[in-house]
């Protein structure tokens, strides 16, 4: 399932330590599709290491791990972009 990271929030220990062998945890708030919200807590490390950050589009695998999906952006200036309208194999016919 594909969904947007919302927020990620760093869960809350108090005064209590983080029991031995226990990683961080994180709150993600993921949103998919259709917008249903659902918070998935989930390792700080594994976060860092895919460079997962809010407003990021993330895979949600059966497993319930998360991968980040890759997303590309064209940025084309005006000039490329006449350049591209002028390409002969462009023309419409």
């Amino acid at each position: 399932m594909t969904c947007r990271v919302l927020r990620i929030d760093e869960q809350l220990y108090g005064c209590e330590e983080l029991p031995a062998g226990q990683p961080v945890l994180c709150d993600v708030l993921l949103a998919d599709a259709a917008g249903t919200q659902r918070v998935l807590p989930y390792p700080d490390e594994a976060l860092t290491a895919q460079n997962i950050q809010e407003s990021d589009t993330v895979a949600l695998l059966p497993d319930g791990t998360l991968k980040k999906l890759r997303q590309y952006r064209i940025i084309l200036s005006a000039d490329t972009a006449s350049e591209v309208r002028q390409m002969p194999s462009q023309k419409r016919r």
